[in-house]
């Protein structure tokens, strides 16, 4: 069974070169993202101790994997080093092979795999020849201990232009990979009612109200749930990670039997700044919000190896991708229109939050689409959420708000002001709130009134 394939840039994503593979320089060097093949003149060294490529060795022991193989294809003679990053420790190098690539694969058994329970595995590689790589992959002789069934929901409102080249992307590259055939599906909740039987592509598509992404994500789950799949993926509707991390989320849950109700985060990383993170993983508290490794480079081996120490305080993640087993869930979301749902879900349902290597998608940065309608949700969202999980008392409700209230008046958005105070007006009214607007429409048009002088 595959665990991890290497990924190569492509045509898809938009990102640095070295979140995939290093080189000292570009000469002698040829990427084909057509094909999908790196090129390499003799001598001319790659390393793939890279944010995509790099095995996070602790994060898979925790699956039922005996032994470990490493396979290459391509054609060319080669080295095959294999090193181990540690946090604050010296590169240790474990074990050279000298192969004969071939297109069908050259395989390296791995002996050493028993022996190591932390760290950063990785493969470094030597030409001794002109060399084409077509492609590379860890893979175990384990069987899947778990038969997994997954639910990819992705939520869509009006945004044909991302969702559709989403659907076909997952289509092409994964629903259709022999490997994952009949075992991943794609449900769209499409709470704008307006995709097409042509453009669905044969995947699953769920006419819904505009109850925003949480009754989105809800209606998605329940459809799970009625058919019998076994886990669950939340992902943005414009579908921006690379497909090998849903690969990834799959076979970790085939091969996990234990009894920790982990959920996969995956890292949010910033468009704009592709190699940096916006996120992994959060703590969610009474007064505060938290982000773990906030600003890291994935483009550099001490920044990856920084990102990888654990926070074992952190209590969500974020549905831009979010994996879990479908039998931990003891709370669902609320099914209307509400913002920081995901922060509830992940707190209620007690989920251990597990952040691959790998396993990313990139994000706009939140604060280019915060508005004073974003601004009232976020309000609502969170201190309902504090009033329910950490027993918000007046005290503690009021230091909150002045710290919100004052950060937008003394800011001159007084537009966002105002809808803090309305936001906190409707939260002090109680459920009947919700029950009277689920879709949010009255307290859209409400906000869109006063929104005109921050535009």
């Amino acid at each position: 069974m595959k665990i991890q394939q290497l990924i190569f840039p492509n045509y898809d994503i938009v990102s640095n070169t070295d979140m995939y593979y290093r080189t000292e320089g570009e000469d002698g060097v040829y990427l084909d993202k057509k094909s999908n093949s790196i090129s390499l003149i003799k001598g001319k060294i790659i390393s793939f101790d890279t944010f995509f490529n790099i095995l996070p060795v602790k994060t898979w022991k925790k699956c039922k994997i005996k032994d470990l193989c490493f396979t290459v294809c391509g054609n060319g003679k080669v080295d095959i080093i294999f090193g181990l990053h540690r946090y604050h420790y010296p590169t240790k190098w474990i074990a050279d092979y000298q192969i004969e690539l071939r297109k069908n694969g050259s395989v390296i058994n791995i002996p050493f795999w028993n022996e190591i329970d932390n760290g950063l595995l990785f493969v470094k590689i030597i030409p001794l020849s002109d060399i084409v790589l077509d492609k590379g992959y860890f893979s175990t002789n384990s069987l899947p201990v778990v038969d997994v069934k997954l639910g990819i929901i992705i939520t869509h409102f009006n945004r044909k232009k991302y969702v559709l080249p989403a659907i076909k992307r997952i289509k092409d590259n994964l629903l259709n990979d022999k490997d994952f055939l009949g075992n991943i599906q794609l449900v769209v909740v499409d709470n704008s009612q307006n995709i097409t039987e042509e453009e669905a592509k044969d995947v699953i598509i769920i006419k819904n109200k505009n109850y925003g992404g949480s009754g989105g994500f809800t209606r998605g789950l329940l459809y799970l749930q009625d058919n019998d799949y076994t886990h669950c993926l939340f992902m943005d509707d414009d579908g921006s990670c690379e497909i090998e991390s849903i690969r990834r989320v799959y076979v970790f849950y085939s091969l996990y039997k234990g009894t920790e109700p982990y959920a996969i985060s995956g890292t949010l990383l910033l468009e704009n700044k592709p190699n940096i993170i916006h996120e992994k993983g959060a703590i969610f508290d009474k007064y505060h919000i938290k982000l773990f490794k906030n600003g890291l480079n994935m483009s550099k081996i001490s920044d990856i190896l920084e990102s990888e120490t654990e926070e074992p305080s952190k209590n969500y993640g974020a549905w831009c991708f979010f994996g879990f087993k479908i039998k931990d869930i003891k709370s669902y979301s609320f099914p209307f229109f509400i913002r920081g749902d995901d922060i509830l879900f992940s707190i209620q349902n007690k989920f251990k939050i597990i952040n691959m290597l790998g396993v990313a998608v990139w994000i706009e940065d939140f604060e280019k689409k915060e508005n004073p309608l974003t601004k009232y949700l976020g309000i609502r969202s969170v201190y309902i959420d504090r009033i329910l999980e950490f027993d918000l008392d007046k005290k503690a409700l009021i230091k909150n708000f002045t710290y919100d209230y004052l950060y937008s008046l003394l800011s001159y958005d007084y537009a966002s002001a105002k809808s803090k105070i309305m936001a906190i007006d409707d939260i002090l009214k109680g459920p009947e709130v919700f029950l009277n607007d689920m879709d949010a429409s009255k307290i859209r048009n409400k906000i869109s009134n006063i929104s005109v002088t921050e535009k």
